[in-house]
């Protein structure tokens, strides 16, 4: 880490939480954040959704799909402008380990 981020990383840290399966959620939380925030050090995609039969969003996605991809993507768009205004910045996304899907239903 750079000597002249040292400083900044002491602040206090703010959850906010959203329903990933609803962009009008996401959207809202982002918009949320502009409005308290004019800059972002570290985004962290965190969401993450393991279920064994086939649901579907509002908008008839599959939701294990959109919470664990789409949602991010999606979230980190809404906030590129306040994550390029504060370079250097970074996105972290942590889905889970894939390895625990022994037998997917993929249909």
């Amino acid at each position: 880490m750079g000597g002249h981020c040292t400083k900044d990383w002491k602040r206090e840290r703010e959850f906010l939480v959203a329903d990933l399966s609803l962009q009008s959620s996401i959207r809202k939380v982002s918009e949320e954040f502009k409005k308290k925030y004019s800059d972002l050090h570290v985004l962290g995609n965190l969401g993450r959704l393991r279920i064994w039969e086939k649901q579907l969003t509002q908008q008839g996605v599959e939701r294990m799909f959109v919470v664990n991809m789409i949602s991010h993507f999606l979230l980190m768009n809404e906030l590129l402008d306040i994550l390029k205004k504060r370079c250097p910045s970074r996105v972290v996304t942590v889905i889970g380990n894939p390895a625990f899907l022994k037998h997917p239903n993929i249909n």
